[in-house]
C-alpha cells in the first residue's frame, strides 16, 4: 500500500514553517487568535506576501475592520509592496466593511465567488469576530464556520487564515466554537519577563503535523519571526577574525550587534558584569569571545582567572576559533590556575594558590605589568570568573580582588568582564553598583536572550551567524 505525501503549505514565516517541517497541510484551515497589538495583521501579511512572492500562489485578504488605503499603508511600513501584487494578479484585497447593513448569506456569497474567480490559494478572513458578531446565535457561528470555511474552502485547497479577536485579559480565545473547527491554532500573546515584555506564539492545535516545539518567541520588528530553541552552529570553513575598530571613549565587543545594543561598544576603562543563568551556561563564550578577538588582533594581553571547570585549553580552543595561532596565545594570553599539574603547565599559565590573597594580588600585578610590557601596549582585556573568585578568596575577598582591579581597569582605561552565576546574591549586588555595564544572558523557551540591566536594553534573542568563518552572536530584539 503506497502512503499519500502530505503536500504542505509553508507559512512564510522564518522559524514558525521549521517548527511545522516545511508548513501545514495544504488546504488547512488556520485560526489566529491574539489580543490586539500581538501581531496578528503582520502574521496575516507574511502568510499572503511570502505565498504570491516565494511560491507563486495568489492570496486574498478579506477585511472586515480596514480599508484598503489604510491596509496598503500599513504594509509599507513592513516592505510588503500588496498594490504591485494587485498589478501582477497575485493578491486580492476584498473590503467587507458593511457586512452588518448587506447581511452575513450575501456577504458569504461575495467572498466565495471573489475566492473562486481569483483562484485564489491563500485566503485571510480579518476578522472572523466583526463578522460573528453580525451572527445572532452561536449555532448559526458553527454553520458557517463548518459548512463555508471548512467545507468549502478545504474543497478547494485553499489554506486559510482566520484571525479572531482574543478578549482583553480573559481566559478563552473568542467564541469558544473556532477552535473545533480549525485544523491549526495559533495564538499570540505577550507576558512579562521581569520588567520587561516578549512575544510568545502558542500551537494549542496541528491537525496532520506535530510541530517540534508547542511555543516559540517572536518578534514583529521589521516583520514577523519566530525563534527556534538555541542551537550552536558549526563553522565548515573557518577564517581569521576581521577587527572592528574601538572609538575614542569605547572598546567594540568585537560584534557588531552587540555594540549597537550597547549604543556602540564598552566604555573604556569600565567594569562589565555578565550574570549568566545556569540554563545558558554553556553560552556565555559567544559573547565574551569576539571580545578576546578583537583585542588579540590589536596585539593587546588578555588577562584571565577562568569560570569553574573552564580548562586552559577550553580556553585555547575558544581562541583558535577566532582563527589565531599558539604563538599569539603564549605571547598575549595569561591564564591563571590554581593547583596545576606538571603536565599542565604552560608558559602562559600562571599558577596562583588561592588561599592568601596578598599574595595572589601582588602575582596578578606582576604578570599584569609583564603583559603589558610584552605587548607594547597599555590596553589590557581583564576576565574574571567571578565563581571562581569566591571559591578562592570567600565572598568578602573576592568583592576585595575586584574592587583593587577595578580602580587599576579605570586608571589604566583597560576593560573587565566579570561572568557571575546566581547563588552569591549579595555578591552580584555589590559587584552591579560597581559596574558599568550590566548584562543578563538567560534562556527561555529553548531561546538564548541577552538584555542590559545598565544601561537598560530591549531582551534580545540571540542566535549565531557563521558565515564568516567564526561564530558572530546575531542579536534580534524581542519587539
Amino acid at each position: 500500500m503506497t502512503m499519500k505525501i502530505l503536500e504542505r503549505t509553508p507559512i512564510g514565516i522564518e522559524g514558525l514553517d521549521a517548527n511545522f517541517r516545511g508548513g501545514v497541510p495544504k488546504g488547512s484551515m488556520i485560526v489566529l487568535a491574539g489580543e490586539p497589538g500581538t501581531g496578528k495583521t503582520t502574521f496575516a501579511a507574511h502568510f499572503l506576501y511570502h505565498g504570491a512572492i516565494d511560491y507563486n500562489e495568489k492570496g486574498m485578504y478579506v477585511s472586515f475592520i480596514e480599508d484598503r488605503r489604510t491596509f496598503m499603508n500599513n504594509m509599507r511600513t513592513l516592505g510588503f509592496d500588496f498594490e504591485e501584487l494587485e498589478r501582477e494578479g497575485k493578491f486580492r484585497f476584498l473590503e467587507m466593511l458593511t457586512v452588518k447593513d448587506v447581511g452575513v448569506p450575501e456577504t458569504l456569497n461575495v467572498i466565495l465567488k471573489e475566492m473562486m474567480d481569483f483562484e485564489a490559494r491563500r485566503l485571510v478572513l480579518d476578522s472572523f469576530t466583526a463578522l460573528a458578531q453580525a451572527v445572532r446565535e452561536s449555532h448559526e457561528v458553527r454553520v458557517i464556520l463548518h459548512t463555508f470555511l471548512s467545507r468549502f474552502i478545504k474543497s478547494r485547497e485553499c489554506t486559510t487564515i482566520i484571525v479572531i479577536e482574543k478578549p482583553h485579559g480573559l481566559p478563552g480565545i473568542g467564541l469558544g466554537i473556532e477552535e473545533f473547527v480549525a485544523d491549526c491554532m495559533i495564538v499570540l500573546r505577550r507576558e512579562w519577563f521581569g520588567e520587561r515584555s516578549i512575544r510568545v506564539l502558542s500551537v494549542l492545535k496541528s491537525r496532520g503535523i506535530v510541530p517540534q516545539e508547542p511555543q516559540l518567541l517572536f518578534t514583529i520588528k521589521d516583520g514577523f519571526k519566530c525563534f527556534m530553541p538555541f542551537t550552536p552552529k558549526e563553522v565548515k570553513e573557518k577564517s581569521c577574525f576581521k577587527p572592528i575598530p574601538d572609538t575614542n571613549d569605547k572598546y567594540s565587543s568585537g560584534s557588531k550587534d552587540v555594540d549597537e545594543a550597547l549604543g556602540g561598544g564598552y566604555p573604556k576603562g569600565a567594569l562589565v558584569l555578565i550574570e549568566v543563568d545556569p540554563s545558558a551556561s554553556p553560552y556565555y563564550k559567544y559573547i565574551i569571545a569576539p571580545t578576546m578577538w578583537n583585542f588579540l588582533i590589536k596585539k593587546r594581553g588578555l588577562f584571565i582567572v577562568p569560570p569553574p571547570g573552564v580548562e586552559e585549553t577550553l580556553i585555547r580552543k575558544l581562541i583558535e576559533d577566532g582563527g589565531f595561532v599558539m604563538d599569539e596565545v603564549t605571547d598575549y594570553v595569561r591564564i591563571f590556575l590554581r593547583e596545576v599539574t606538571e603536565s599542565k603547565l604552560r608558559s602562559y599559565v600562571v599558577p596562583v594558590g588561592g588561599d592568601d590573597i596578598d599574595a595572589d594580588l601582588l602575582k596578578y600585578e606582576l604578570v599584569g605589568r609583564e603583559l603589558r610590557k610584552v605587548t607594547g601596549r597599555g590596553n589590557t582585556l581583564y576576565i574574571f570568573g567571578m565563581d571562581t573568585l569566591v571559591d578562592w578568596y570567600g565572598e568578602k575577598g573576592a568583592f576585595t580582588m575586584i574592587r583593587i582591579a577595578a580602580n587599576a581597569i579605570r586608571r589604566g582605561q583597560h576593560l573587565g568582564l566579570m561572568i557571575l552565576k546566581p547563588g552569591t546574591p549579595e555578591l552580584s549586588r555589590a559587584v552591579a553598583a560597581a559596574a558599568e555595564v550590566h548584562l543578563k544572558l538567560v534562556q527561555e523557551f529553548g531561546c538564548l536572550l541577552l538584555y542590559g540591566i545598565k544601561p537598560r536594553t530591549p531582551i534580545h534573542v540571540v542566535e549565531l551567524d557563521v558565515s564568516s568563518g567564526y561564530p558572530q552572536p546575531k542579536l534580534t530584539p524581542l519587539q
